[in-house]
């Protein structure tokens, strides 16, 4: 677990950068067609669908799990194991074949060592914890010049300490506000995985005529593979073409929403199993009669379904934050799992739905001014948020 720890950590926060260099346009700017059309060149939205795809991708490889499943039941776990470790060797052939093929960029600096210079300098400028956009202004290269601090702050410091340059301290600014959005997201990912270990042992529970209760959470990426099309292609194109903007923060606000409807689906599913267990309330563990409630197993699939639709829509691509606050939500289930036992399991799923309500409401409430500078950029940029609404902003 480790070793695979260490190899996650390698390979995930690199691959979506990389595949947001193969993006050719830099700047957004709007371009007017034959047709007298405006459409706003985005390369953030070809970004946004980019990574869409690789997220499809790496959700149509999780397939191989269902083979791994039967192979382990039907044969053993040394073929179980054997046959992914055969396509990891493969894949560092394909990356030297992809290499001559690919955008590839030389590494710059450290932003993260410059992010917390510039924070440090910020805080001391604000005095405190209440900073203001002056505090961000005044340690800009170009103001510090002015006010005579960039020569003092650079003798306490080795030559070239100071490498950032004003629109850095911009993009800092901008950036640390919108890591508040993050703050929620691990209500999301208890929702999403985190009551998984429930819900196998709940279709434990049940009548599964044969069929590996492991199996069913495979229909998670099955799930992803169906939805993300279906999201990239008719979903957001059909609604920006009838005038509706259907914005960041209104899609995690509808990933939450959706993730407090699949934890309320798995509630009344472990309830009725309860209600038809020939143990009553004491199910996971029955010996009495046939073990088992009546209802069948691929009930479970209703949560499992609707985990990537909630998913597509509250992940982000801040690749780093978005594993620190899945690494959060997986610290509270560990710490609440000796709770997860008979006869208390329908409370999981209702807590869970709780919060990812609440965090629906809140996510919305709180950041929805974020939609008002967005369309304030839009603006600037001389369109209007109608026309906004029904530009295909994925073309390049």
């Amino acid at each position: 677990m480790i070793t695979l720890a260490f190899a996650s950590g390698f390979i995930k926060p690199t691959i979506a950068p990389m595949i947001a260099d193969q993006c050719t346009v830099k700047k957004q700017h709007v371009k007017v067609l034959e047709t007298g059309e405006k459409v706003i060149v985005d390369p953030n939205a070809t970004v946004e669908r980019m990574l869409l795809l690789y997220y499809w991708a790496a959700n149509l490889g999780d397939f191989f799990a269902i083979a791994t499943t039967y192979c382990e039941k039907l044969i053993g776990f040394w073929l179980a194991y054997m046959l992914p470790g055969i396509v990891y060797i493969l894949c560092p052939v394909c990356m030297v074949w992809a290499k001559p093929r690919i955008t590839m960029y030389p590494p710059g600096g450290s932003s993260v060592a410059d992010g917390a210079k510039v924070v440090n300098l910020v805080y001391k400028e604000a005095k405190g914890l209440k900073v203001r956009d002056e505090h961000w202004e005044a340690v800009k290269p170009s103001k510090m010049m002015e006010s005579g601090k960039y020569d003092a702050i650079a003798e306490r410091h080795k030559p070239g300490w100071i490498s950032w340059d004003d629109q850095f301290v911009d993009e800092m600014k901008t950036t640390l506000k919108a890591f508040r959005v993050f703050a929620l997201m691990p209500i999301w990912y208890m929702a999403d995985g985190g009551t998984n270990t429930i819900l196998t042992n709940m279709a434990g529970s049940m009548t599964t005529n044969g069929l590996p209760n492991d199996l069913l959470n495979n229909f998670n990426p099955i799930s992803t593979v169906v939805a993300i099309p279906i999201y990239n292609w008719i979903l957001y194109p059909g609604l920006r073409k009838r005038g509706v903007n259907f914005s960041l923060i209104q899609r995690i606000s509808c990933g939450y929403f959706i993730g407090a409807i699949l934890n309320a689906a798995a509630a009344i599913i472990q309830w009725q199993v309860y209600e038809t267990s020939p143990c009553g309330y004491h199910a996971t563990e029955c010996k009495v009669g046939t073990g088992v409630s009546p209802l069948s197993a691929w009930l479970t699939i209703i949560p499992f379904w609707l985990q990537p639709l909630g998913g597509i829509m509250v992940s982000g691509s801040i690749m780093a934050i978005v594993f620190f606050t899945y690494a959060i939500s997986q610290a509270i289930v560990e710490i609440a799992s000796p709770a997860f036992k008979d006869p208390h399991l329908i409370w999981p799923f209702v807590a869970i739905g709780i919060a990812n309500l609440l965090a629906s409401f809140f996510n919305w409430y709180f950041f929805r001014n974020v939609e008002h500078r967005e369309n304030t950029d839009l603006n600037r940029m001389g369109i209007t948020e109608e026309e906004a609404a029904v530009t295909d902003t994925g073309k390049v």
